[in-house]
């Protein structure tokens, strides 16, 4: 069942976890790997240059392995990588080189920076990471809620890589969990204080600002973005809406792309639960990435 040859796929984990368990989509557990922790991938003025690194885990052996970059959530104001759960240990010992990234946060920051330092992380994984057993040619981006919106602005809009002299076709996929905030003015246009109060320290009120800071005002005719697997989870509607109008841009440009929906799960499980075995998002993901991984 080829992640493809359908431009747009909507799933849920009841009809789908047994097929794909079954079927062995995710690899046996490999080797042991080490942790290399707050490597800091850029400066940042008189900052804690915690808030500039990132953690790798890397697998034994010697061959090039495929690379995890995950951006965690927060809201842009909290969250921190060390905060990774089984994540960086799960995909390690499947064979994967995963790296975790910060990005400085607000109030003291507003956009755009957390996208440059996202942009900068991604370069130096892309310009760094063979040193720690990676294959560059083989990156895949992931992030949840805040980090997911990251994810996609670093894709799709292409002057974030350009400023670090490189373009979103260094990314092999991309994997969304649970964002919202993908066109930034219609999900404030009728949203309530709490979203209000969410948004605005990050992206201020300025329309400008937050119209620079949509991922799918940045979806551009001319363009061929990598593969998307967007998930949305329980029953956030917001979620649910961001999710479907991002897919439905992407599809407009013909963009390779899977919509899924994670009923049983919330916003917090879709990320915290994400590594553990048997888990329905992990045997989505992982089917994702090896479809991809086949194909080129």
């Amino acid at each position: 069942m080829p992640f493809g040859i359908i431009k747009i796929r909507t799933l849920t984990i009841c009809a789908l976890l047994v097929v794909l368990v079954l079927a062995g989509t995710i690899p046996s557990p490999g080797a042991d790997y080490t942790l290399h922790r707050d490597i800091v991938y850029g400066g940042c003025d008189g900052c804690d240059e915690t808030l500039v690194s990132l953690d790798v885990y890397e697998p034994e052996g010697g061959e090039p392995h495929p690379v995890v970059v995950f951006i965690h959530g927060g809201a842009w104001r909290i969250g921190d990588k060390k905060y990774d759960g089984k994540k960086g240990a799960y995909f390690a010992e499947h064979g994967f080189v995963y790296v975790t990234i910060n990005y400085r946060l607000s109030p003291d920051v507003i956009h755009p920076t957390h996208i440059r330092d996202v942009a900068r992380a991604v370069a130096w994984v892309y310009r760094h990471i063979g040193e720690y057993g990676g294959d560059p040619d083989h990156i895949f981006v992931m992030g949840h809620s805040a980090g997911a919106h990251l994810s996609a602005l670093a894709t799709l809009d292409q002057r974030r890589l350009e400023a670090e002299g490189l373009g979103p076709d260094i990314i092999s996929g991309v994997i969304l969990l649970d964002g919202a905030g993908y066109d930034i003015p219609l999900l404030l246009s009728d949203a309530g204080w709490l979203y209000q109060k969410l948004y605005t320290p990050a992206f201020t009120e300025d329309p400008e600002v937050r119209r620079d800071a949509s991922p799918a005002l940045h979806v551009e005719d001319d363009e061929s973005p990598p593969p998307f697997l967007i998930i949305y989870a329980g029953d956030r509607e917001e979620a649910m809406i961001q999710a479907k109008l991002l897919s439905d841009r992407l599809s407009e440009v013909g963009g390779d792309l899977t919509l899924f929906h994670a009923p049983e799960k919330s916003h917090g499980t879709v990320n915290r639960e994400l590594g553990n075995e048997g888990d329905g998002v992990t045997v989505v993901v992982f089917d994702f990435i090896e479809h991809i991984l086949d194909s080129q």
